[in-house]
């Protein structure tokens, strides 16, 4: 169904999809607050199929948000198991491969976040370069404690 024509009609579809109280979204959109307009508005045939369209569009939105996804992968993950075949065992490994990389590009988009995975080498590269030297005469047990402590 596309877009109401009348773009107040729109305007409380959309609000009355997102979950706003009625008389809110009535007032919000120029119709007044009053309960018995906003029962009206909420009971037009045109109204309620668009609401209905939004809430299904919401919820195919929400099954392919990155967590259901996920989730869903790490479940044909587990039958895939179950079928004990090797080609089971691929596509549950595949699956679970998928899921881990979109985790990590969730976690990334969140936290704006760019993982690295070093190799030893770089890693203890990385570790000597910042690494603060310590005296060899000096045991943590005798070490005095900061600020008196």
């Amino acid at each position: 169904m596309p877009k109401l024509s009348n773009p107040r009609y729109e305007a409380f579809a959309l609000a009355t999809a997102s979950g706003a109280r009625l008389e809110d979204v009535c007032d919000d959109t120029g119709f007044g607050g009053d309960a018995a307009q906003a029962r009206r508005l909420a009971s037009r045939k045109e109204i309620v199929a668009r609401v209905a369209e939004l809430r299904r569009e919401q919820a195919d939105l929400d099954e392919a948000r990155p967590t259901a996804v996920i989730i869903a992968l790490v479940r044909m993950a587990r039958g895939a198991e179950l079928l004990k075949t090797a080609a089971g065992t691929k596509e549950a490994r595949l699956a679970l491969r998928e899921a881990q990389r979109l985790h990590m590009a969730q976690t990334r988009a969140r936290h704006d976040v760019r993982l690295t995975v070093l190799d030893d080498e770089e890693y203890d590269a990385i570790f000597q370069s910042i690494a603060i030297p310590t005296p060899t005469n000096v045991s943590l047990m005798s070490a005095p404690l900061m600020n008196g402590r």
